[in-house]
């Protein structure tokens, strides 16, 4: 995938992966992914894959589907 700034505020999936790196170096053992996390990574579909979201974040590709096609219209841009 493609790293690039963007000036519009959307993060880049090198910048949700941080996020990501963030939660579970804190979390406890067997804790849930928190919402926050998962529609980053689902707002990522604008502009990349879901199957390289999945690998990239290294989530399940069905739940990352899933949580994609729950966004509103406008944000629904998967491959």
């Amino acid at each position: 995938m493609k790293q690039e700034n963007l000036p519009d505020g959307r993060r880049t999936p090198a910048e949700v992966l941080k996020e990501f790196q963030s939660w579970c170096s804190v979390r406890k053992r067997g804790s849930r992914i928190p919402q926050r996390l998962w529609q980053a990574a689902a707002e990522l579909s604008e502009r990349h894959s879901i199957s390289d979201i999945a690998q990239t974040l290294v989530l399940d590709y069905t739940r990352l589907k899933q949580r994609v096609e729950a966004l509103p219209p406008l944000l629904d841009r998967r491959r």
